[in-house]
């Protein structure tokens, strides 16, 4: 709650703090709180939901929640325009959940 309340004093649209956030969570093994946090701000923030849908995709994943996973995953491929660093834990994200394979490595 304190948190929304801080980010409506700075009038901030999009959803990239609370993504910053829930990907610490994740990282921090509180997938839970990821969801949660991810599921509110879809509903308060009208950018950023490609990335919120792929970092709940990522905490439903480490919950062993792979149909749930699936479902954020395909929100935001279809969704798309995923930073540079989100791109990379998207195809990640495929390899795990499993849609695709490695991105070979070009040797140098």
């Amino acid at each position: 709650k304190e948190f929304f309340s801080k980010l409506q004093r700075l009038d901030v649209d999009s959803a990239s703090y609370p993504t910053a956030l829930a990907r610490i969570q994740v990282a921090e093994k509180k997938p839970e709180e990821a969801v949660k946090l991810s599921t509110d701000s879809l509903g308060r923030f009208t950018t950023g939901h490609a990335e919120l849908h792929l970092v709940r995709a990522m905490a439903h994943h480490a919950m062993g929640n792979d149909q749930e996973a699936r479902d954020d995953y395909h929100h935001a491929k279809r969704l798309g325009g995923l930073c540079e660093e989100s791109q990379h834990d998207f195809e990640e994200l495929k390899v795990k959940l499993g849609f695709g394979y490695p991105k070979a490595k070009v040797a140098a």
